[in-house]
């Protein structure tokens, strides 16, 4: 066999050599010898049939496991000097640990995802519930959107599924809820909808999915001033948000699928867009995150497309709904968001967007960012022009204490003295006329704006059960009112003095494509804008630059944040010098557009808290594979139920849901490896036992221990919150 090889492999150039082996080698043998001239003949290009050979030398199936080293593939991003800009091949996924100066940063596109192929027969195979959400009853059809409505009632009846049509009625009566054959007529309030979901879920068979089309009323004129908010495309938000808080209290015992349909609230090409409509990914993302036992999902179409009824009904009628959170539908083709890695250059010495002797107006330039914005623009030389919404001392020097919460008259003036200069100027963005004021006083002083920075925004972070109808209003006024009023400025800018600044530099959060417990409303507010930086983009001749960010500190509410600073969780966030650094390399990269900066890979953080794969149910046991709780703890689950201690049994949910055995009263959650998604699933565990009341989100999430939770679900007391 050895001299065959040597015969096959003949050219000098490719000569085989034998390795030398002792006669009492226990791996000289027969087996040995022919699997090293089959491997020769391998190499010297000769194609071996290796199933046949495996077969024949290993009969048995006996193979051996060789050990290999393993190595910490740490995916993390430096600033390589001579990196080129644009875009890079994907990062490998990361762990939850930061490393010093790691940034990922991201463009979003959208990529076409095609649908897999349903089972024979098409359609769900078991027949469901369905709740409708439309307008009009079935039969009637004034608009598109009743027509979309008839269209997927009469599949789902022809697959055999229930159909309760649900329809609004246009102002509330005496009875809350009518109930008319297949139709249910309902008051057009959240009291109306929590009426009608409390009797559902009482019902001897409740809704397994919904379909709500009250997203597709209202449209903007395409032609209008993308400047002006359409406050009545804002009444559609204001009804998924209202079914968002009413479906986020609810105790279902088995998990609901949603469905929320609308049009024009993405770009995934240049098709117009209403940003307004965009504001629904708020509820519709933090609704699962809040309540694990509704998936939610969002589809967009065109719906003057003649075909649409039927590939909305190939979407949502499938017996095992896809993990896609977000799906396009346009023509034939269906689409979905991808994020793909974007490397941003350095700036080149001379040619700096941000120079020395320039003129930038930055809005809440007291805030955090801003204010750290403020600092290095002055210390370059720049002037800059601090719109915020306190009163402002005619000097920094008046002592006023109630003007320095944060410090910030003090880091003012430490810039005295600087290259540069700021100019505080009290203002609102969300007044139009103190605005526009505010850049035409900045024109006429120093002549120019050459850039703008929007920083505004608000953080009233509220869980859905617990949102004031004032709640989306406030994060709106600096978002959606801020940013439209902005473009309304420039637009006058130009009209009184010919000019406008070469750029717009706009500060979004993650949470409007992460979501995050508490958070509906912020996302909302920043889906918003995501959206009209996209709109607006090359308009005006100015650069739109759209940045979504990880957090710069942990700066939220203290109920919320308290217990993340026990995991050190601000190692996570920018610091001011990491953050200019990016904002300078955007500008260096980013003509129109948008950049996401996280701290950690984005695209794995994406498919943990948006993709609906995770379906809890109260019974359900934890995924083997990851969570598994050890045997003891299976064992000790026995002791403690036959003893009935409420203390052991608290603990022992809490060790199912976590797969760890040393866990005590004293143990913080996050301490012990919990995160939001994990103190949802734990609300729903904790929920199906009567010996406590059923927590709140946010007590998971605000305890300093499981003792204090404990102690306050089982507290007849519940202002201890």
């Amino acid at each position: 066999m050895e001299r065959s090889t040597q015969r096959i492999a003949r050219p000098e150039s490719c000569r085989l050599s034998q390795p030398a082996r002792d006669e009492n080698d226990e791996e000289s043998t027969d087996r040995h010898v022919l699997l090293e001239c089959l491997g020769a003949l391998w190499a010297a290009g000769v194609a071996v049939d290796w199933k046949r050979a495996s077969d024949q030398l290993e009969p048995f199936g006996t193979r051996r496991r060789l050990p290999l080293p393993t190595y910490s593939f740490d995916g993390h991003r430096c600033w390589p000097d001579d990196q080129p800009a644009g875009l890079t091949l994907p990062r490998q996924p990361g762990e939850r640990e930061r490393h010093r100066e790691a940034v990922f940063t991201y463009a979003q596109t959208w990529t076409e995802k095609m649908l897999p192929r349903a089972a024979p027969g098409g359609g769900s195979a078991k027949a469901l519930r369905w709740l409708v959400l439309a307008d009009r009853p079935f039969g009637e059809a004034e608009r598109a959107e009743d027509m979309l409505a008839n269209s997927i009632t009469r599949q789902l009846e022809d697959a055999g599924h229930e159909v309760v049509r649900v329809c609004r009625r246009a102002k509330p009566s005496n009875s809350s809820v009518k109930i008319k054959g297949s139709t249910i007529f309902i008051d057009p309030t959240r009291e109306g909808l929590k009426a009608f979901f409390d009797a559902e879920i009482a019902s001897v068979r409740p809704a397994d999915r919904i379909l709500c089309l009250w997203h597709l009323s209202g449209t903007a004129d395409p032609c209008e001033d993308p400047g002006m908010v359409q406050t009545h495309l804002l009444r559609s938000y204001d009804a998924i948000l209202d079914l968002a808080r009413v479906l986020s209290t609810l105790a279902l015992q088995t998990p609901v699928d949603l469905w929320i349909v609308g049009d024009k609230s993405v770009q995934v090409d240049e098709e117009p867009v209403d940003p307004e409509k965009a504001c629904v990914f708020g509820p519709a993302i933090v609704l699962p995150q809040e309540n694990p036992m509704v998936d939610c999902r969002v589809v967009d179409l065109n719906i003057d497309d003649p075909n649409i009824g039927y590939q909305l009904g190939a979407e949502i009628g499938r017996d095992v709904p896809g993990a896609d959170a977000i799906v396009a539908l346009r023509g034939n083709r269906r689409w979905g968001p991808h994020f793909s890695e974007v490397a941003l250059a350095s700036q080149i010495s001379g040619r700096e967007t941000l120079r020395s002797k320039g003129v930038y107006l930055i809005t809440a330039a007291l805030g955090r960012i801003g204010l750290s914005l403020t600092e290095y623009l002055v210390s370059l030389g720049a002037t800059v022009v601090a719109i915020t919404r306190p009163s402002v001392p005619d000097h920094l020097s008046s002592g006023r204490a109630d003007l320095d919460e944060d410090g910030w008259t003090r880091r003012l003036a430490a810039l005295d003295g600087s290259k540069g200069q700021v100019v505080l100027r009290q203002g609102d963005v969300s007044d139009f006329d103190s605005l526009s004021g505010a850049l035409d006083s900045t024109v006429r002083e120093f002549g120019r704006i050459d850039g703008i920075f929007h920083a505004a925004g608000l953080a009233d972070l509220k869980f859905l059960s617990e949102m004031k109808d004032t709640t989306s209003a406030g994060e709106f006024a600096s978002k959606l009112v801020g940013i439209s009023n902005v473009y309304r400025a420039i637009q006058r800018l130009q009209s009184t003095h010919g000019q406008s600044p070469e750029f717009v530099f706009l500060f979004s959060s993650l949470a409007s494509i992460l979501g995050g417990p508490a958070m509906a409303a912020h996302a909302a507010a920043n889906r918003f804008m995501d959206a009209f930086a996209r709109q607006v983009q090359g308009k005006l001749g100015v650069r739109w630059i759209n940045s979504n960010w990880d957090d710069w500190d942990y700066s939220y509410d203290e109920q919320v944040t308290a217990a993340y600073r026990t995991r050190q969780a601000e190692d996570l966030a920018l610091s001011s010098d990491e953050g200019i650094n990016i904002i300078k390399r955007i500008l260096a990269t980013i003509d129109n557009g948008q950049v996401i900066v996280a701290t950690r890979p984005f695209p794995p953080r994406v498919r943990q808290w948006v993709d609906q794969v995770r379906i809890i149910t109260p019974d359900e046991q934890p995924d083997e594979q990851n969570r598994s709780p050890p045997e003891e703890v299976r064992t000790g689950k026995d002791e403690v139920l036959r003893h009935g201690d409420p203390r052991s049994i608290f603990l022992d949910e809490v060790k199912n849901l976590l797969g760890a055995e040393e866990i005590g009263l004293d143990d913080n959650f996050f301490d012990v490896g919990g995160d939001s998604l994990l103190a949802a699933e734990l609300q729903a565990h904790l929920t199906k036992s009567d010996r406590w009341r059923s927590p709140q989100l946010d007590e998971i999430i605000g305890a300093a221990t499981f003792g204090d939770l404990y102690e306050r679900i089982c507290s007849g007391d519940h202002s201890s919150r």
